[in-house]
């Protein structure tokens, strides 16, 4: 019997391609990978203990427990064939949505690998009221100037409709689309081993609320996850898909983004989604507040700078356009500023209240005046 172990919430969870029988201490347990039922969680718990201990399981339950590790052989089981649930088939089909293109990664990402950073794979939506519903509510000087119209003109044509289709696809059936979406984070996390990191962004060119919209997994998604990529993830209603990783992959995926809206903080924070708030400019009065409460709870705020090629970042600024709150006064308004633009994983940054710098990059033939990206950047 060939098996695959991943570490979950129960410990090293056994995907294979048979039955194991075991003890008075375990219930059978039907794989995943071949069999319509997972197993209780206290009998995957039990073969956890077996895995991470053997000596100790061994003493506890017997012969069994020899039994139970050589079945839980480590070698990697895919299922290429393996059918999408129909209407979730349906769904993607319909909106031309893949979980092997749904995510990507620029130039920018790829700069985190070599900070030492994990990959991060990205979510691109159309911003703001591009796909005829905004998805950037929080969105001010950025709507004009937002890194979606960045890149080759070449490819945005196809670019912009991919993106505008994907939207529309969100809009019209948010739990398929965070089916395939699921499928398509689980894609990236496949080929790697248990102990690699990754990370994901859902807010590439969005800003949505991720905490806030409820996942269900049914016992067919289940199944189509167990069979194609060898893992077991339990079905049910999850708060969020957030919470789903969470749940069943907690170490492995960090969730992090950029922010322009209010969020429930400490269930981001529960949830091991790690935002930065963005500064949109000094004339835009509800991101101050905004930022002022982002500092209070010690979250970073990135800002551009206006900078000439070459130039450096300085290593901190005073903020008057902030007016920070009175819990900084003792920096005399004076914030450290990171640099934004060595990685793009904003987790590694100092949590502390501080400005991450990015220099500011004007898209292919926006109109901007030297005025308005005074007016943008932080300085």
């Amino acid at each position: 019997m060939a098996g695959y172990g991943r570490r979950g919430r129960a410990g090293f969870l056994l995907i294979a391609s048979g039955r194991i029988q075991g003890s008075h201490r375990f219930a059978r347990i039907t794989a995943c990978c071949n069999g319509a039922t997972v197993g209780t969680l206290p009998a995957l718990a039990h073969l956890g203990q077996a895995l991470q201990d053997p000596g100790r399981y061994a003493s506890e339950v017997g012969s069994d427990a020899d039994h139970v590790l050589r079945s839980a052989t480590m070698a990697t089981v895919t299922f290429p064939r393996v059918k999408l649930p129909a209407d979730l088939s349906q769904f993607a089909k319909e909106w031309k949505l893949s979980p092997k293109s749904l995510l990507s990664v620029n130039p920018k990402t790829e700069k985190s690998l070599k900070a030492g950073d994990p990959q991060t794979y990205i979510l691109h939506l159309s911003p703001a009221s591009t796909s005829g519903r905004n998805l950037c509510p929080g969105a001010g000087n950025c709507a004009k100037i937002c890194l979606h119209f960045a890149g080759n003109p070449v490819y945005m044509k196809g670019k912009g409709a991919a993106r505008i289709r994907r939207s529309q696809a969100f809009s019209a059936n948010p739990q398929a689309f965070l089916e395939v979406l699921a499928l398509a984070i689980i894609d990236k996390r496949s080929p790697q081993s248990p102990s690699d990191r990754m990370a994901v962004r859902l807010n590439g060119t969005s800003d949505i609320k991720w905490e806030e919209i409820p996942f269900l997994v049914t016992f067919e998604l289940s199944q189509y996850i167990a069979r194609k990529y060898s893992y077991c993830a339990e079905p049910r209603l999850y708060s969020s898909i957030l919470e789903f990783f969470m749940h069943n992959f907690p170490i492995s995926i960090q969730f992090y983004d950029y922010t322009k809206v209010y969020h429930n903080w400490d269930e981001c924070s529960r949830l091991n989604y790690h935002l930065t708030v963005s500064y949109d400019g000094g004339d835009n009065a509800a991101n101050l507040k905004l930022c002022r409460v982002a500092l209070l709870r010690r979250l970073n705020i990135a800002a551009a700078f206006n900078l000439k090629r070459g130039q450096s970042l300085p290593q901190d600024i005073k903020v008057d356009r902030l007016n920070l709150p009175s819990a900084y006064t003792w920096t005399g308004g004076v914030l450290p500023v990171v640099d934004g633009d060595l990685s793009d994983y904003r987790p590694s940054d100092p949590q502390a209240g501080v400005i991450v710098g990015l220099r500011f990059k004007l898209p292919h033939g926006a109109p901007w005046s030297e005025a308005e990206k005074a007016a943008f950047c932080i300085a």
